[in-house]
């Protein structure tokens, strides 16, 4: 956000490219600036208790909160409790509305759903080639292995779990690491319905499109999308 503020401040058009929904989020969406979680959070990383434990707490706390979070994805559960006790309030309370910073013009980039996850089952393995493995296996058994099981990012604890005998089968890693990414673009899209449903709705001077990269000639798009902002913005 500060540096889309340096850039107006300069006269000139920001132009965000890619980025998880967190940083779509942090744009498009109000934020609530909650202090004090850190040491509750660090205290309940000490916990010995088992996730589920915790999210059954969440769960007495705020249901709504708990049934939208995996019983076994323990980093969420941990920051769901510790900002029940900073704060007092119910971790669903602090939801989320749409309230972008600036008029925007959004382009979801999109694919034909065949194409995408036979790309995305083609990058897990080139990813694989390139020597992913060596990757993971120079953080295994260092401060690094416990930073990536806790944040959950995809493929990298499945990766350690095989790097540890846990799985022993790489062809049935790598399957699980393709599905799950698989999963993770299902919900991208959803996410993405969603903010295209809201902008649609939104009383503001914001606009949408989808671009289909399997179907679209994305330069004829590109040149009339220069014409069209031109004239919007300038």
């Amino acid at each position: 956000i500060k540096l889309c503020q340096q850039i107006w401040s300069r006269g000139n058009l920001p132009i965000v490219v890619g980025g998880s929904a967190f940083y779509i989020k942090a744009l498009f969406y109000n934020q609530h600036n909650i202090s004090n979680t850190t040491s509750h959070v660090s205290d309940l990383e000490k916990s010995t208790e088992s996730t589920l434990n915790l999210w059954q707490k969440l769960c007495q706390i705020d249901k709504q909160r708990a049934v939208a979070i995996d019983p076994h994805d323990r980093y969420r559960i941990i920051r769901a409790l510790a900002m029940f006790q900073a704060t007092g309030k119910k971790p669903s309370s602090f939801k989320q509305f749409f309230d972008p910073i600036a008029p925007f013009h959004f382009i979801i980039c999109e694919r034909e759903r065949d194409e995408l996850y036979d790309r995305i089952n083609k990058r897990v393995l080139q990813m694989i080639r390139a020597g992913w493995i060596d990757e993971v296996k120079k953080m295994h058994m260092t401060k690094w292995d416990y930073f990536l099981q806790k944040k959950k990012m995809i493929g990298y604890d499945d990766l350690l779990k095989y790097l540890s005998a846990q799985e022993k089968n790489l062809n049935e890693v790598i399957e699980k690491i393709q599905k799950r990414t698989r999963n993770y673009a299902k919900r991208q899209i959803t996410f993405l319905k969603k903010l295209e449903q809201q902008v649609s709705n939104a009383d503001k001077d914001v606009s949408i499109d989808r671009l289909n990269l399997t179907l679209c000639d994305v330069g004829l798009y590109i040149k009339q999308l220069k014409v069209r902002l031109l004239k919007r913005f300038g």
